[in-house]
């Protein structure tokens, strides 16, 4: 007779064989949790509450440069105040512009004011509308060269903090 030999598993040879089945198991669950948790921070990034504030706060600054009058605008020297000029009806343009709009931080909010100015100077006239475009930010700059119009904007909100710059060109 031929003598065979038990071929099963022993205890022992089991245990191992499942504490390495466990550890490969975790080893996979911790990299798609990483992967999915990766995966949130990017699309809050994109998608998320500042990406959002910085496309409304780039839409009102572009706008407003686009229909700017290009031979003047005030910059604070501290470059956080800007006020631009335009005119009320572009298609007929007078002499001087007849509106303002300025871009100005006030307690963590972008703040835009329009108005009007008094005929033939830059002199304020009348405020017509207020509005805050973006809460949370921790800075705003601006700058100026030649004719294109420049805005520095950081934002933080629970812990994260985004930096755009963006130009714009006056147009008029």
């Amino acid at each position: 007779m031929i003598n065979q030999r038990y071929k099963g598993m022993t205890l022992i040879e089991l245990g191992m064989s499942m504490m390495i089945m466990l550890i490969a198991v975790l080893a996979v669950g911790n990299v798609m949790s990483r992967s999915a948790h990766d995966w949130k921070d990017i699309y809050d990034r994109v998608f998320g509450p500042i990406p959002q504030d910085l496309y409304a706060a780039r839409e009102t600054f572009e706008t407003a440069c686009r229909k700017a009058f290009g031979r003047r605008l005030y910059l604070n020297s501290d470059l956080d105040h800007i006020e631009v000029y335009h005119f009320s009806d572009p298609e007929n343009p007078g002499v001087f512009p007849d509106r303002y709009q300025s871009f100005y931080l006030s307690d963590g909010e972008l703040i835009t004011e329009t108005g009007t100015l008094t005929s033939g100077t830059f002199s304020h006239d009348q405020m017509l509308d207020e509005k805050t475009i973006v809460s949370n930010v921790k800075s705003v700059q601006f700058g100026c060269r030649g004719l294109a119009v420049q805005m520095h904007l950081t934002l933080a909100l629970d812990g994260r903090e985004m930096s755009v710059v963006w130009a714009g060109i006056r147009h008029n």
